[in-house]
């Protein structure tokens, strides 16, 4: 799972919400997500769920969607962002 391309569409106070187009390299598809980030002490990322896409793939995208906000790769401002290679090198 590799996260393409990330379109922030809200941005007020400590909310930002947008979509996630997530890349799945096993089935050779790319599935849009919507997310949510409550920007706290510590960062609460809620990602929509999906009837075809397991629980744990859904954890795995907002424990990846969390890192890149954490470490500040993706700005906290309206626009699309697109990452050419995989943004979150970290093993799950």
């Amino acid at each position: 799972m590799i996260i393409k391309r990330i379109d922030i569409k809200l941005s007020v106070n400590n909310l930002v919400g947008g979509l996630a187009i997530v890349q799945f390299e096993e089935e050779d598809t790319e599935l849009c997500f919507d997310f949510d980030v409550v920007i706290r002490s510590e960062l609460l990322v809620i990602v929509g769920k999906r009837k075809e896409v397991p629980d744990n793939t859904i954890t795995q995208l907002e424990h990846q969607l969390n890192m890149l906000f954490r470490n500040k790769k993706v700005p906290r401002t309206i626009g699309s962002y697109t990452f050419r290679a995989p943004a979150v090198k970290e093993a799950i």
